[in-house]
């Protein structure tokens, strides 16, 4: 995970296709968090990644523009740096993953 994960908060109308107004129902919010910018909004929703506490992997996790509650699609092992597409067919996902967290700082002194 780069960085800390940020707060997905969003409210839209309760029911109905926020886009076109809903149905005039209260609005709702969701809370919830997502790891980077790792999500995506589509014409079925907010596609977005949900790092778990260690930040050792992470859960897919769909909030339909239809309403309810998000709903979760699979989960991915290993760190979630940044980014999330998804596929205009809705068939795959692309993200980008840290192997190795880490970096190595020398000190060379005389080096020639």
């Amino acid at each position: 995970m780069v960085g800390t994960p940020r707060v997905l908060s969003t409210s839209f109308p309760a029911s109905g296709n926020p886009a076109s107004g809903g149905s005039g129902s209260p609005t709702r919010l969701v809370q919830d968090r997502i790891a980077g910018d790792a999500f995506d909004v589509t014409g079925r929703g907010i596609y977005y990644l949900s790092p778990s506490q260690d930040l050792k992997s992470a859960t897919l996790r769909l909030l339909s523009l239809e309403g309810g509650e998000p709903r979760t699609l699979g989960t991915i092992s290993g760190t979630v740096a940044t980014g999330l597409s998804v596929a205009p067919d809705y068939t795959s996902i692309l993200y980008s993953q840290c192997d190795q967290c880490a970096a190595n700082i020398m000190l060379v002194e005389n080096f020639k």
